[in-house]
C-alpha cells in the first residue's frame, strides 16, 4: 500500500536581484522538479522513490486578507454561505494547508 507523505516548503524573499515574480517562479519550479528527478529529496533514504508529486506556488495569503474577508462577508449576506454553515467551514478550511487555502481562495477570487 503506498503512503502519502505530505511535506511543504515555504520560500520567502524580499529581494529577487530584478527578476519578476513570474520569472522566479519559473525558476524555483525547475529546480524543485529537477531536485525531485536527481533524488535529491530523499538523499538519507536512496532506496525510497518518488512516485508523483504536486506543485503549486501561491503568493502570501495574508496579501489578500481584505479581498477574502470581503468575500465572505458577500457570501454571507447574499445567502450563499448560511451562519448555520460556519462551524463546518471553518473546520474544513482549518484542516487545509496554507497553499490548498491559498489555492482554493485565488480560484474563488479570479487570480
Amino acid at each position: 500500500m503506498p503512503h502519502l507523505i505530505r511535506a511543504e516548503i515555504t520560500v520567502e524573499t524580499d529581494d529577487l536581484q530584478g527578476y519578476s515574480a513570474a520569472e522566479y517562479i519559473i525558476g524555483l519550479k525547475g529546480n524543485l522538479s529537477r531536485a525531485i528527478g536527481d533524488g535529491m529529496l530523499t538523499g538519507a533514504t536512496p532506496e525510497v522513490e518518488i512516485d508523483g508529486y504536486r506543485m503549486s506556488v501561491t503568493h502570501n495569503p495574508e496579501s489578500r486578507l481584505d479581498e477574502i474577508e470581503a468575500y465572505y462577508a458577500e457570501a454571507i449576506e447574499s445567502g450563499r454561505i448560511r451562519l448555520e454553515d460556519l462551524p463546518g467551514l471553518l473546520a474544513s478550511n482549518g484542516l487545509n494547508s496554507v497553499s490548498e487555502f491559498s489555492s482554493e481562495m485565488a480560484e474563488r477570487l479570479g487570480g
